[in-house]
Parts: structure tokens; C-alpha cells; sequence
């Protein structure tokens, strides 16, 4: 109603900016898919991979809350799809976080 000040609903925004940038240089690229690839083989062979919170954000891509060589595959497209098309904008460029769909 008019003049009421009670908020209609509320929502949270998660934004990771560097989300696939894994080695922090500043781009996404196959260096990082390389390294998430690596990880993955190091846990999955229980190699002593610790994993520090701030890598797994960076590098769980579709955000299912594992680290797994889809991950790497996906920073692949990423990569590969900024390279070769300008108008390239995000990673909702690469996956329907709605969906969990990856986009062709």
C-alpha cells in the first residue's frame, strides 16, 4: 500500500568477478583450466590436494559445489568463445545458471 514501509520481498546477489580466473592473473584462459584439471586429478587420485576456499569459488564455474573436469571444460569454452566472438559478455554467455544448461 502507499506509504507503507515494509519491503515487498528481499534477494541476495552473488557476483564472483574473477569466477574461471583460478591463477588470479587477470584472465580466463586454458593456464586455468590446466590448473583446475590438475586439482581435480590430485583429489580424485588423493594426492594431498588441499583446495583453499577462495580456489573453489574461483574455480567451481557452474557453481554445483564441486570441483570436477567439467569445470575445467567450461573455462575452456570461456575461453575459447572471448577469443573468437566480440560481442562475448559473460559466463551466462557459456551456461544458463537457471538451467545449469550449457549454451551452444
Amino acid at each position: 500500500p502507499i506509504g507503507d514501509q515494509k519491503p515487498l520481498c528481499s534477494f541476495d546477489i552473488v557476483c564472483y568477478r574473477d569466477l574461471g580466473d583460478v591463477n588470479e592473473d587477470g584472465t580466463i584462459n586454458s593456464a586455468d583450466a590446466s590448473k583446475v584439471l590438475n586439482t581435480y586429478a590430485n583429489m580424485a587420485a588423493s594426492q594431498n590436494a588441499e583446495v583453499s576456499e577462495k580456489f573453489m569459488k574461483l574455480a567451481d564455474v557452474d557453481l554445483n559445489g564441486k570441483l570436477d573436469s567439467h569445470d575445467a571444460s567450461l573455462i575452456l569454452k570461456y575461453y575459447a568463445s572471448a577469443s573468437i566472438d566480440p560481442n562475448f559478455i559473460d559466463w551466462e554467455d557459456v551456461i544458463n545458471y537457471d538451467t545449469g544448461e550449457i549454451k551452444k
